[in-house]
């Protein structure tokens, strides 16, 4: 790792991390930020979301051990609890002074030690990619799976054995881009997030792919920690097809292009599936309306009768 304390100007990369009550996990995801071995300086920018496990004490621990790298920001109260979800955004983005962004949150951490280096020597000589992602092993409990993808739907097939080149319409049918795996270029100020109610990181990656193309690196970079005490781990499967059916349906009002009316509309067959309702309830009858004013093919009515035979069945 190399650091120039005093330089902050030449800090190359940001990385982010949000934290909530992850003292089993934060220390693993601090050593494997400060193990990265880079040719340039980098900065960790900590959120701690006003954790009450002993989650701020372990970070201050470090900070104080390394002030130049480390940079929290400890709240007195849960910013979640209050309605905020774009945490990053307004908190972690703005105080960003690297040229490139990474993510990991403090439940999660990185494997590969020259992680960095390579996304960022990929970025630096390819000035018409916006981003790079990889695979990624989840874990959950004593179970582990690794996610490493070879190819994605529409991506033309490529030499290449390192990894392969996509844009946003690649990502419709198949997630590319795990937040923890990813560094992108620090365009924030042109993603336009201020127009959204709640942005996240799938407005932040969909206007990121407007700007340029992204490239999966075919090989492993971390871990994706599943515990009762993640946030996702505590919301519901309804919840989670509301929030993104809630995106979506804003994505789509606010740009209008093909891309957010398809996943609109993936959105509404995931809610009408996942919701307790019978599929002739009033919110159902509601929903269906709202799909078939935005279809414009069969094979998009096929995905709503398809919502229904999967919820009849469930019934």
């Amino acid at each position: 790792m190399l650091v120039h304390p005093d330089k902050e100007e030449e800090i190359l990369v940001s990385i982010c991390c949000l934290t909530y009550n992850h003292k089993p996990f934060i220390e693993k995801a601090l050593n494997s930020f400060l193990a990265q071995k880079t040719n340039f300086a980098f900065e960790v920018l900590i959120h701690d979301d006003a954790s009450t496990d002993g989650t701020a004490e372990i970070i201050k621990m470090y900070q104080n051990k390394y002030p130049s790298i480390i940079k929290p920001i400890y709240q007195a109260e849960n910013q979640w609890s209050k309605g905020l979800r774009a945490i990053t955004v307004n908190y972690n983005f703005p105080r960003a002074k690297g040229k490139y962004i990474a993510i990991c949150e403090g439940d999660d951490y990185w494997t590969d030690a020259l992680k960095l280096q390579k996304q960022v020597d990929f970025l630096e000589e390819h000035s018409d990619y916006i981003l790079c992602s990889g695979g990624y092993t989840a874990v959950d409990g004593t179970t582990e799976r690794q996610h490493i993808l070879n190819s994605a739907p529409g991506v033309t097939h490529s030499l290449d054995q390192k990894g392969f080149t996509f844009e946003l319409d690649n990502t419709i049918d198949k997630w590319i881009i795990k937040t923890l795996t990813v560094v992108f270029r620090n365009r924030v100020g042109e993603m336009g997030l201020e127009k959204y109610k709640h942005p996240r990181d799938v407005h932040w990656f969909y206007h990121l792919l407007k700007l340029g193309k992204g490239y999966y690196f075919k090989e492993n970079f971390g871990v994706y920690t599943l515990h009762d005490g993640g946030i996702q781990s505590l919301v519901k499967k309804k919840v989670i097809a509301e929030t993104a059916y809630l995106y979506y349906q804003e994505m789509h009002q606010l740009n209008k292009d093909e891309f957010t009316r398809i996943m609109r509309l993936k959105s509404i067959a995931y809610l009408i599936r996942a919701n307790p309702y019978s599929f002739f309830s009033s919110t159902n009858r509601r929903l269906i309306k709202e799909y078939t004013s935005l279809l414009q093919s069969a094979t998009e009515m096929k995905w709503l009768a398809a919502a229904f035979f999967k919820k009849h069945k469930k019934e």
